[in-house]
């Protein structure tokens, strides 16, 4: 099951979904291509569930977020941040880098810092793809088959499942 098969089977349990791809990322427009700006995604987020709600069929009281990976720590932060967010699903949310070894992490920081410096002198910022063109995890981002197959299917189930008993 993958986020659409999921949006869809939430859906058809009676939930107004709106399904996107932070911009720059997916689907979704904008340059550079992949470039995520944390604080722009948790304001996106914002006007994502602004647009929700000027919807007639959408329960206010009820509006929530969900989120997976970096989605999660999205909607987390949109949930602290924004008064409107009734609840949130973060599964899987990347909210700090202890899943990286500490020798690795400070490599990862030093490249970060140099790639900084080299912006401030007019050049491009360097894009480290998530998965490479054998669809290995070159990123470092979790394991390869966290959530796939039937995770989400039971993610859904869960969720069905906890608003049942509400």
């Amino acid at each position: 099951m993958n986020l659409p098969d999921c949006a869809a089977e939430l859906q058809k349990h009676g939930f107004t979904v709106l399904l996107y791809d932070p911009r720059t990322v997916g689907s979704s427009d904008g340059e550079p291509r992949n470039d995520i700006d944390p604080l722009q995604a948790v304001r996106d987020m914002s006007d994502a569930l602004t647009h929700l709600k000027s919807l007639p069929s959408v329960l206010h009281s009820q509006a929530g977020l969900f989120g997976i990976s970096f989605g999660g720590a999205v909607a987390l932060s949109t949930a602290a941040v924004d008064p409107r967010v009734r609840f949130t699903i973060a599964v899987a949310p990347l909210t700090d880098l202890d899943f990286i070894s500490t020798p690795r992490r400070w490599r990862l920081l030093q490249k970060c810092m140099k790639d900084r410096e080299s912006q401030v002198f007019g050049n491009r910022p360097l894009i480290i793809p998530m998965v490479n063109d054998k669809g290995e995890n070159v990123a470092g981002f979790g394991h390869d088959d966290v959530l796939g197959g039937n995770h989400l299917g039971m993610v859904v189930q869960s969720i069905v499942a906890l608003v049942a008993e509400l």
